[in-house]
């Protein structure tokens, strides 16, 4: 199952009245669980394919351009947990005034124990951050904003 798949299958899954959906074909397994983890943690990856062994899949960020300012808005590629560091000692990845080049990790989103890093598509400066780590985001939820440099 490629992450397309996986991410439709998750969409459909978000928007039915299940609880629980557990899948498995023998080599490749999926569990999605609406339940909220109260618990905080380190991200952590965990791959049961038995011929996968990249934990990170990096994922281009949706973005928009904001007609009244010029700022980019970066969403979110898909529904999951996103932690803006990379664990519960490691400073954050950006800072609003911090500066990002292209290909510099913003986040991480977190769906079905599969770690999606959403790295930056364009130079600039970060001028807003709109959530929270380890917040549950919805498909196209708007992450940040950064200002491109020309």
């Amino acid at each position: 199952m490629n992450l397309k798949d996986i991410q439709n299958l998750l969409t459909q899954f978000d928007a039915s009245s299940l609880q629980e959906l557990d899948l498995s074909d023998g080599t490749e397994k999926i569990y999605f669980s609406k339940q909220i983890n109260k618990h905080s943690h380190t991200p952590s990856v965990t791959t049961t394919s038995s011929d996968e062994a990249s934990p990170l899949v990096p994922v281009a960020a949706a973005m928009t351009d904001n007609k009244n300012n010029s700022q980019l808005t970066i969403k979110a590629p898909l529904v999951g947990t996103v932690y803006l560091q990379p664990g519960d000692d490691q400073p954050v990845y950006k800072q609003v005034g911090d500066h990002v080049a292209v290909g510099e990790p913003l986040a991480i989103i977190e769906a079905m124990k599969m770690m999606t890093e959403i790295p930056s598509t364009v130079t600039g400066t970060v001028t807003s951050i709109l959530v929270k780590n380890e917040e549950i985001v919805e498909y196209d939820q708007p992450l940040m904003t950064i200002q491109p440099i020309d």
